[in-house]
């Protein structure tokens, strides 16, 4: 089977697992405002320098390592979001997942360069959106300067918990996820 037919294999059981959780087999589009994925990402650096941290352990110890899933678990909801995210910030989200998958699938892993090279590559992808500044993803660069309705709700959503939650629940629901 070529690295082709392999990558059709898991979108279509990619899909399967979307439809037999009650989804559309396609992705929605993109639909987290700008101002949640900005707060959300704030919120996970913590898990990205996780996985920095543990890769290089991964490869200084040449073996599979045990991970913290817990970790894992309090920041997934949190990636879907932000990688259906309207922003390019998304790259954070997607490859944060990408990280994730491959802990969870880390015994498919015949040898520890794969597996390195896989959770790398997952590092690469999220660190596009990466420690963005507000003022970066806010920046409309159509009118040259800030979009200030994408600061103010940043504001609200990093100040109001109680709105930040309800916004997180919202839009969940809206991606179909949620635990």
């Amino acid at each position: 089977m070529t690295k082709i037919d392999k990558m059709r294999q898991r979108i279509e059981e990619y899909k399967s697992e979307r439809v037999a959780q009650g989804l559309p087999a396609e992705l929605p589009e993109p639909i987290v405002p700008i101002a949640l994925a900005a707060v959300l990402v704030e919120r996970s650096t913590s898990v990205y320098e996780y996985l920095a941290k543990y890769t290089k352990l991964c490869n200084e110890a040449d073996a599979i390592l045990p991970a913290n899933g817990v970790l894992f678990d309090k920041f997934t909801d949190y990636m879907k979001l932000v990688r259906n995210s309207e922003h390019p910030i998304n790259t954070f989200g997607m490859g944060i997942l990408i990280a994730m998958k491959t802990i969870q699938k880390a015994g498919e892993y015949e040898n520890v360069s794969d597996y390195v090279r896989r959770l790398l590559l997952a590092l690469n992808i999220a660190r596009n959106g990466y420690k963005r500044t507000i003022n970066e993803i806010a920046y409309d660069y159509k009118i040259g300067k800030i979009d200030d309705t994408i600061y103010e709700e940043y504001e609200r959503l990093s100040t109001d918990e109680a709105y930040f939650d309800a916004e997180v629940a919202r839009y969940l629901k809206q991606i179909g996820g949620g635990n």
